[in-house]
């Protein structure tokens, strides 16, 4: 008498049924994290520009200019932009990140601002090891 083993068997059918699963869900997940870093990036670029654009005089001059069209800094109105609470600058120029606005010299070396703060901006950040607010 010859005895039939009897137990579970994969069909080539099978096998490559939940490949493709594999592939679709990996595929998926790839996907949306890529989409998702590229629309942060594209948020962060954004953001910058409207900062960068905000700080520099140009045409018209905003509570929040200080660099002149010389890229020379207004040191009163510095002073003026740095007694702002960050939550003040952030909701007038429109962002929803956080961010840092700091200075280097002609040597790329950075210049500490009030002894003890490295830019202006949130104070989760920091630059050098030094608070940025």
């Amino acid at each position: 008498m010859r005895l039939k083993k009897r137990g579970q068997n994969w069909s080539f059918d099978a096998i490559l049924a939940v490949s493709i699963f594999i592939v679709a869900v990996s595929a998926f997940f790839y996907m949306t994290t890529v989409s998702a870093r590229s629309r942060l990036v594209t948020q962060l670029s954004m953001d910058a520009e409207v900062i960068s654009e905000s700080i520099i005089s140009s045409h018209n001059q905003s509570s929040l200019t200080f660099i002149d069209s010389n890229n020379k800094v207004d040191k009163m109105r510095l002073h003026d932009f740095m007694n702002r609470s960050y939550e003040s600058i952030r909701d007038e120029l429109g962002i929803e990140g956080d961010f840092c606005i700091y200075f280097e010299d002609k040597n790329k070396t950075l210049v500490v601002l009030d002894g003890n703060r490295s830019g202006i901006g949130s104070s989760r950040m920091s630059i050098g090891g030094i608070n940025c607010s």
